[in-house]
């Protein structure tokens, strides 16, 4: 074993948590592009709402069933 490593493994972060991490970031984006004076800004938060507004549809429709999850994966892998 390598110094300073554990004997566990890491297991991967479920779907909810990632979702969570990636909405966070996009919400952290939009914000950078607020403050920021670049010219392609309006597109670029215009966008990133758009995600922000599939994942609402997404939870609206019910995480907990098959599809969703899918779908739930799907959107982060964009």
């Amino acid at each position: 074993m390598l110094p300073g490593k554990s004997s566990v493994a890491l297991k991967p972060l479920d779907l909810a948590t990632r979702v969570s991490n990636r909405k966070r970031e996009l919400i952290e984006e939009i914000i950078e592009y607020k403050k920021g004076s670049r010219l392609d800004a309006k597109e670029v938060i215009d966008r990133l709402q758009g995600r922000l507004t599939d994942l609402a549809q997404i939870v609206k429709l019910g995480a907990n069933d098959e599809r969703a999850k899918v779908r739930l994966a799907e959107w982060i892998a964009r």
